[in-house]
């Protein structure tokens, strides 16, 4: 793309997880699953989300919110049409729903997941309790890799040779998270990621840098269902 007038950034790199390694990355955390289990914490897969469970999902992902508005361009949004669709895993405790993460199917061997929500009061051991459940059923199906998604920024601009635009892209990602919480996308995947690969930003040569960029990350940050401030607006349009 080059030839026809774009430039290219590293903007971050995508966790991608062996799922046919001999050591697994999460067997370490197999004694705090017991525990949660123990509690009364169980795990059940579904290929297609039963119609009835869905309004114990919805309360779960509402209060998950806590009144923030869903992100809808860097990662999905609740949305029921798409969560029936989806396969879910679902965590209980006794017969209460209180966590859900959703897959999100790639290719024949490499699959990640989208939404991943528990409800305030609940142990922050459920996310990997969830993932852990959710490699176990990828697993099971035969996929080789689990990808984790983008952890943007992370390892951009961080040595003396870096580029001018990935130095800039550094500072955002040590002092951006105003716009989006950088370094706790990385630290949440790095535990299970066994390698990593570069992604990259496209944009026009003769275009600024500084405002693609800052056009880029409001994207990754922005939510549905309010209205967006005027310094959004402004810089998604210029």
């Amino acid at each position: 793309m080059h030839e026809v007038g774009f430039h290219f950034t590293k903007v971050g790199e995508a966790g991608l997880v062996d799922l046919i390694a001999e050591t697994l990355p999460w067997a370490n955390q197999k004694l705090e699953h017991q525990r949660l289990e123990n509690e009364g914490y169980h795990f059940t897969w579904y290929e297609k989300l039963p119609e009835e469970l869905f309004h114990s999902i919805s309360d779960v992902s509402k209060k998950w919110l806590q009144g923030a508005r869903e992100k809808h361009f860097s990662v999905g949004r609740f949305d029921e049409a798409y969560v029936l669709s989806s396969g879910v895993g679902v965590v209980r405790k006794e017969q209460q729903i209180v966590g859900f993460i959703t897959s999100q199917p790639i290719d024949d061997e490499q699959i990640g997941y989208d939404l991943l929500r528990i409800l305030p009061d609940q142990p922050r051991e459920l996310a990997d309790y969830l993932l852990a459940n959710l490699f176990v059923t990828y697993q099971k199906k035969g996929y080789h890799e689990a990808n984790l998604g983008l952890a943007p920024l992370a390892n951009v601009g961080e040595t003396d040779f870096s580029f001018f635009e990935e130095k800039v892209m550094h500072i955002i990602y040590s002092y951006g998270n105003f716009f989006y919480s950088f370094q706790s996308a990385y630290e949440e995947k790095v535990k299970y990621v066994t390698r990593w690969e570069g992604r990259y930003f496209a944009y026009m040569k003769g275009s600024s840098f500084v405002f693609a960029t800052f056009q880029l990350f409001i994207l990754i940050g922005k939510g549905k269902g309010k209205n967006p401030s005027l310094a959004e607006e402004v810089l998604t349009e210029l």
